[in-house]
């Protein structure tokens, strides 16, 4: 499929749904702003939250125009939740993530050049490494349950984005206007 070209809306939107987020999504906003590849629009669906989750997407919103803020009154239950945030992609690519998601840095940068390589690619999938609640790592000798791993097909690396969806429309404007 040829790609056309976005410039008039970011390059990838993330969208990140959530309900009783508080005690990480600080932290996994904080990594997705925090991308080297800085072209992207990040939409957050937060599914009537009861907790601090409102106010960290508020101040999110507020501080960065690079994320779009959308809030649920009542709960609509994680489907409509998800099916929600698709209505605000803007761009070629999409990305789902979770509010307890950490991502490297050069992650998007990573995942948009391997699909820009492989244009006959839809999905672009890296490792992931587990964290515990303090984010550090487990034990070396950690795995996760058998259910849970996934076989690569390509060499592993740590560097190797986790995963981007490409959009198949036009055009769209950006994230939020200016302003």
């Amino acid at each position: 499929m040829p790609r056309t070209n976005h410039r008039s809306g970011p390059r990838i939107t993330i969208g990140l749904p959530v309900r009783n987020g508080e005690p990480y999504l600080a932290a996994a906003i904080e990594s997705i702003l925090g991308q080297t590849m800085g072209d992207l629009c990040l939409v957050v669906s937060d599914n009537a939250s009861t907790d601090g989750t409102p106010d960290i997407v508020a101040e999110a919103a507020a501080a960065d125009r690079r994320v779009q803020a959308l809030r649920n009154t009542v709960d609509l239950a994680a489907n409509p939740n998800y099916n929600r945030l698709l209505a605000h992609v803007r761009g070629p690519y999409f990305k789902w993530a979770a509010a307890d998601d950490i991502v490297a840095p050069d992650y998007l940068d990573g995942v948009l050049r391997l699909l820009d390589r492989r244009p006959d690619a839809v999905l672009g999938h890296s490792r992931m490494r587990l964290i515990d609640r303090t984010g550090t790592r487990p034990s070396p000798g950690h795995r996760p349950p058998p259910a849970r791993r996934r076989a690569s097909t390509t060499r592993p690396s740590p560097r190797r984005p986790r995963r981007a969806h490409r959009r198949r429309r036009g055009a769209t404007p950006p994230c939020r206007p200016p302003g």
